[in-house]
This record gives structure tokens, C-alpha cells and sequence, in this order.
């Protein structure tokens, strides 16, 4: 359409884009049969980071430390909760600020103390099939030439 109306530049488009917008909601709208907000309020105390992120169980080393997204992650407890963390369940949020650490509703510290990289292989599975489907055998003159074994 907007070719078939010369629209060539930004500008154009956008003054298109406003009249169709109108009307296609003059034709396809339609008005809802209760008019008042169903919306409701978040209640205090409500956290949606923690409710729209990814949200995986771990357990706790005798080190205080779990692994999560190829990190290792020491949580640093206070005072004497040291010794019942260890092998105790926590909650591992990735959020979009970060990280977060939580044990029975209470969030840990940590540091990041084992960051291992990612070993990008040299040839994955389907390359080396490929590049091993593509080597033909050897012939037994070949391998006279070469002075290999030739076994039957």
C-alpha cells in the first residue's frame, strides 16, 4: 500500500502509518462489555525480580559454594550460620540485575571466586563427521608408496 501511495521517505510513512492506525481500529475494534480497570495494585513486599527470572535449586558445598552459569559462587554468611549452610538448599535467581543467593526467604552475599571459561571445541561432531565422511581409504598402492602396513 504504501508503495502503490508514493510514501518514499520517514516522514510519509509516519503520517501513513497515523491514517491507517485510525482506520484499522475504526474497523476491527471493538469495545470491552465492563469499561472499569481490572488491574490490580502489587501488594508491599512484592518482588517481581525474583518473580519473572530464572529460578534453579542448588545445594551448598562444605566450601559454601555453588556452581551456576559455568561460576562458582561463595556465599558469605554472617557470624556462626557458617557451619548449618553447609550442604543446605538455596535458590539461585539470574535476574536481569544479576545474581541472587536465597535461603528460606533471606538473601546471601557472595563473591564469584571460580570463573571457568568455556572451551570452544576445535571441530564439533557434526564437523568432524563431515571432514572424515570426505577422506576416501587409502589404496593398497598408496600405501606401498607410503610403506603403511596393509593388513586383510
Amino acid at each position: 500500500m504504501m508503495r502503490l501511495d508514493g510514501i518514499t521517505g520517514i516522514e510519509e510513512g509516519n503520517i501513513y502509518l497515523e491514517k491507517f492506525r485510525e482506520r484499522y481500529n475504526k474497523k476491527f475494534a471493538k469495545l470491552p462489555r465492563d469499561a472499569s480497570d481490572a488491574h490490580r495494585a502489587l501488594p508491599e513486599g512484592v518482588n517481581l525480580a525474583k518473580i519473572l527470572c530464572v529460578k534453579e535449586k542448588r545445594k551448598l558445598s562444605k566450601q559454601l559454594a555453588v556452581q551456576f552459569d559455568n561460576r562458582c559462587y561463595q556465599v558469605k554468611p554472617k557470624g556462626a550460620e557458617a557451619r548449618r549452610l553447609i550442604g543446605a538448599g538455596v535458590l539461585v535467581f539470574r535476574t536481569s540485575g544479576g545474581v541472587i543467593i536465597e535461603k528460606d526467604g533471606l538473601e546471601y552475599n557472595y563473591t564469584i571466586y571460580d570463573e571457568s571459561p568455556t572451551v570452544t571445541p576445535i571441530m564439533d561432531q557434526k564437523v568432524l563427521t563431515a571432514f572424515l565422511d570426505k577422506k576416501r581409504p587409502m589404496s593398497v598402492i598408496e600405501r606401498q608408496r607410503k610403506k603403511i602396513a596393509i593388513n586383510f
